[in-house]
């Protein structure tokens, strides 16, 4: 591709005055028409020159405007099509033509190979988690949208809220002190009695909790994990309770919700890959929380936006980029994606991680059992 890169101006075209026009397309001398699938990012960076317009010059200039320069940018991409960059001024505004031919050297150096690795915020198994098939699973947008404790949209209606809650109610009336084990991103689940030492539950994050908490009768204790916890995490500080108190009361493992368990292991093995992080949802996604906190241990820059548009030169300055994103279908990503094959070959990956559970008799034969964990 780098080797196909041509910086061209062409002449005698037809555009109107005191605005820079962008090139959704246009014919290149050589090389035929040329399309611009990244024109919506030049002509958002180009405004804060002059004002702008998008034009089809493939079908022709403007009429009734004067005569203009016409800057390009043009490549051969692997599939033998001509794409590029365009921007246009008349030709007697000294001060624009000789903006766009800055411009144009710029962005010459984001033009290059890059791979989107496209992460879908919820990795939700409405089949076995709710006994639904996958197909009635359709995931929230996030924008506006409801989030369970552990990860999950609200439209999964996963079930481990509710049976975490169920299980304190259940050990508390047995009389057994309760450890809520793990640290998710959203923070405890809303329990009912609340977590407390008042309510006779404690709350251990982490192994270093576990190796300090104090309990006044180890027979009388019982584990659970809570919601959106990482299963692995949670599983080294049932360990350390274990070989601490002995064998735990606990939840079945087919109660626990492991939504943010694939997140992690998607987000965290995605990150040791890319050079920037883009967020394509809010703050009160549990993955957005999580993926933040991960690129911020890995020191990955990181870049929220909306919607494709919201796109800017320099978050996609390259060569590998991931995308959290939250869009049923993921259509964020197929946007993003669309932006990208304008700035060079792209290669879009969408990476998700599932754990699958076997359907469980534990709900027909109770809810816990000694060292169920």
């Amino acid at each position: 591709m780098n080797r196909s890169v041509l910086l061209d101006e062409l002449t005698g075209v037809r555009l109107p005055g005191r605005t820079l026009t962008v090139a959704a397309s246009w014919v290149h001398p050589r090389r035929g028409v040329v399309t611009s699938p990244a024109h919506p990012l030049l002509a958002h960076a180009v405004r804060r020159f002059r004002p702008v317009v998008v034009r089809d010059m493939a079908a022709g200039g403007c009429p009734e405007g004067g005569e203009g320069v016409l800057t390009t940018l043009s490549y051969v991409d692997v599939s033998g099509s001509v794409r590029g960059l365009a921007i246009g001024a008349p030709t007697d505004d000294v001060e624009a033509v000789g903006f766009i031919r800055r411009e144009l050297r710029a962005w010459r150096s984001l033009l290059r190979t890059r791979r989107l690795l496209v992460v879908p915020a919820s990795m939700a198994d409405a089949e076995t988690r709710t006994g639904r098939t996958a197909a009635a699973y359709a995931p929230r947008a996030t924008n506006g949208g409801a989030w369970e404790r552990c990860g999950c949209p609200a439209d999964a209606r996963c079930p481990a809220v509710a049976d975490a809650v169920a299980a304190v109610r259940r050990y508390r009336a047995d009389g057994d002190h309760i450890l809520l084990v793990g640290s998710p991103p959203a923070g405890p689940p809303p329990l009912s009695p609340p977590a407390g030492a008042a309510h006779g539950v404690t709350v251990v994050p982490t192994v270093d909790e576990a190796l300090t908490v104090e309990v006044a009768d180890p027979a009388a204790l019982a584990c659970v994990v809570a919601p959106g916890a990482a299963i692995p995490q949670a599983g080294t500080v049932l360990k350390a309770l274990r070989a601490r108190f002995g064998p735990l009361r606990t939840q079945h493992p087919d109660q626990w919700c492991y939504t943010m368990t694939d997140l992690h292991l998607a987000v965290t093995g995605t990150l040791r890959e890319c050079d920037r992080l883009l967020i394509g949802t809010t703050d009160r996604s549990p993955a957005a929380r999580l993926a933040r906190s991960r690129a911020r241990e890995a020191a990955v820059p990181v870049h929220t936006i909306a919607r494709s548009a919201d796109l800017r030169p320099e978050q996609v300055d390259a060569s590998v980029l991931m995308l959290l994103d939250s869009t049923p279908d993921t259509r964020l990503g197929t946007a993003v994606a669309g932006l990208l094959a304008g700035l060079g070959p792209c290669a879009t990956v969408h990476r998700t991680v599932r754990s699958r559970t076997r359907p469980a008799e534990a709900r027909r034969l109770g809810t816990s059992s000694p060292d169920a964990a």
